[in-house]
């Protein structure tokens, strides 16, 4: 017999996608310099991103189509014809940022446009000191934009630092916990125990701009020490950025 919680059926079929239909934050900007190659994994997939001469990033599928080599391994960026590639390890093959091949040692150009040579584009867009990479289930194109929260929030943000965490769940469940506002009392309220103690208190109407906004109370000892304001923006399914500080001078995701 199936039991139900909160009116769900736990024995039912749920229909949700693997990784999410949305804009990922792959990498800080910094982490990608002029000419620089990275390999990375996203979403289930092998990719390479790229930055060339004229400082645009691209991302695509890892794989040459030829012999199957890592382009993020022992590949380096060129330019063929003007236009920013990246150059194969193994024989040189050359492809852009399109993804399809320029160059093919030893090949004329209509021998080339012959082997149809193309490795998959991943769309990305380049914003708040981070590089996004599209990624839809069904190959679907964007329907959504990251916001510019710097520009939104004022330069006076910047990149402190980058931390990578593994976690074996549904991307669902990690957003949802950044946004479970009566969690953060219960489970990060003592920093020090029984020395200090933080309160939250919220609005929980989300606005217009996905904003809920509250204000953060440490105490010490049971005296207030300071209040600062505090903000929950929901960018995506996968990123919730926490402000807090009258100049939203502290950032984190």
């Amino acid at each position: 017999m199936s039991r139900s919680v909160f009116g769900h059926d736990q024995n039912a079929q749920i229909d949700c996608p693997q990784f999410p239909n949305t804009w990922i934050g792959a990498m800080p900007s910094r982490s990608l310099p002029l000419n620089a190659v990275k390999h990375f994994e996203m979403c289930g997939q092998q990719l390479v991103a790229f930055r060339g001469g004229s400082g645009a990033v691209h991302v695509l599928s890892a794989y040459c189509p030829h012999l199957g080599a890592n382009l993020g391994i022992g590949g380096h960026v060129v330019t063929e014809s003007g236009d920013d590639c990246i150059q194969c390890p193994f024989h040189g093959w050359r492809f852009g940022g399109d993804g399809q091949c320029k160059r093919i040692p030893n090949l004329n150009d209509s021998d080339l446009k012959a082997v149809k040579a193309v490795v998959k584009k991943w769309q990305t867009i380049e914003k708040n000191e981070l590089i996004y990479v599209w990624h839809h289930s069904e190959g679907s194109d964007p329907d959504h934009y990251p916001e510019d929260f710097l520009a939104k929030y004022g330069h006076n943000l910047s990149f402190r630092y980058y931390y990578s965490r593994h976690m074996d769940s549904n991307f669902e469940v990690v957003g949802e916990n950044c946004g479970d506002l009566e969690h953060f009392a219960r489970l990060h309220g003592s920093v020090v125990p029984y020395l200090t103690t933080t309160k939250f208190s919220f609005d929980t109407t989300r606005s217009a701009d996905n904003e809920i906004a509250g204000f953060a109370t440490i105490y010490v000892l049971g005296f207030e020490l300071i209040t600062q304001p505090w903000k929950l923006w929901f960018g995506s399914p996968v990123m919730v950025q926490h402000l807090l500080g009258y100049d939203n001078s502290l950032l984190g995701p």
